[in-house]
């Protein structure tokens, strides 16, 4: 089953509007119907995600939805302002020689521009916000740049398949090898 965020394609909402622990909610909610069909074995249902939707499906079995397993395409293990912050990075060192150039010329530091973007998010309380001009959805930023998918790893109980590459520019290889170890130990205790 694969569906479409909201405000996208047939799917009513607000794309703009839309938090990204909305989009969890979202998932559970497709998830839910899934299992519900009478054609689908509930405890054979497992659950794919690539970038973002890697993310989202950390946090949506991390809580109360049942699968028998995820699959992480270019999954994170790290916040979501790591994230931001390292794509940033990666793809300043992987633009052509003469933009690098330019850039140097006008000093302008990507990473730096990023940054002062993060600090421009997190002082907004709306669900929109310019930066550069464009309209984005800064309440699903806000939310990504706190989400910490460490925390929601360890509380995995289903088979998990992560899969990443050196070329990526979404997400950290060396993540892969978080992701693992976090996803095999015993989830801690609640407090109480």
């Amino acid at each position: 089953m694969r569906y479409d965020k909201r405000g996208v394609g047939a799917s009513q909402g607000t794309f703009l509007a839309a938090g990204m622990h909305d989009n969890v909610d979202d998932a559970r909610a497709a998830l839910d119907a899934l299992r519900a069909r009478p054609d689908v074995d509930p405890g054979r249902v497992f659950v794919i995600g690539h970038s973002e939707g890697a993310i989202l499906t950390v946090a949506l079995l991390a809580g109360t939805a049942p699968a028998a397993g995820a699959v992480l395409l270019s999954p994170t293990a790290r916040t979501g302002e790591e994230v931001l912050r390292w794509q940033a990075h990666r793809v300043a060192g992987d633009l052509p020689a003469p933009v690098r150039a330019v850039l140097r010329l006008l000093r302008v530091d990507i990473v730096a521009k990023v940054s002062r973007n993060h600090d421009k998010l997190r002082a907004t309380g709306t669900d929109t916000v310019r930066l550069g001009g464009v309209r984005v959805n800064a309440r699903w930023l806000r939310e990504f740049m706190a989400y910490d998918p460490r925390l929601d790893l360890v509380r995995l109980d289903v088979l998990v398949l992560a899969v990443g590459g050196g070329k990526d520019i979404q997400s950290p290889p060396e993540d892969l090898t978080v992701i693992g170890w976090l996803s095999t130990r015993p989830a801690p205790e609640p407090r109480r």
